[in-house]
């Protein structure tokens, strides 16, 4: 068999099995929305837990209403920020690193590095889809 057809005949294997587990997790998916409504439904159809459920929304709102009052507080709204503001650095320092370590591994052809304390750590790709437009 030319290396072509191998190839193609490999490419086309490797394209059924994605969509083969592609239709596997939709419906697995399906299957455990389905369940999980069941599941759900069987709380909310007992008064007790109900009743219960009640009770604890109300009680979040104070618990939430309390927490607002409090981040009122100028100490506590810089804090937040200052939250935020590391969250999005610790985000952008990740995406940044991400695009390294795949230059890395395109340059070098190693999916491992050793760090500076002589650890050795292994760089994961992974891969989804997602919906494009037609």
């Amino acid at each position: 068999m030319p290396d072509d057809t191998k190839d193609a005949s490999t490419l086309l294997n490797l394209e059924s099995l994605i969509k083969s587990y592609l239709s596997k997790l939709e419906n697995l998916k399906a299957s455990l929305k389905e369940q999980k409504e069941i599941y759900d439904n069987s709380f909310e159809s007992d008064a007790v837990y109900h009743e219960n459920a009640e009770k604890a929304k109300e009680a979040a709102m104070v618990k939430n209403a309390t927490r607002l009052q409090i981040l009122k507080q100028p100490a506590l709204m810089e804090l937040s920020e200052k939250i935020s503001d590391i969250k999005m650095d610790i985000k952008e320092a990740e995406d940044t690193l991400s695009d390294y370590l795949i230059q890395y591994q395109k340059e070098t052809g190693f999916n491992q590095i050793e760090t500076d304390d002589g650890q050795t750590m292994i760089i994961v790709n992974r891969a989804k889809l997602v919906k494009g437009s037609k």
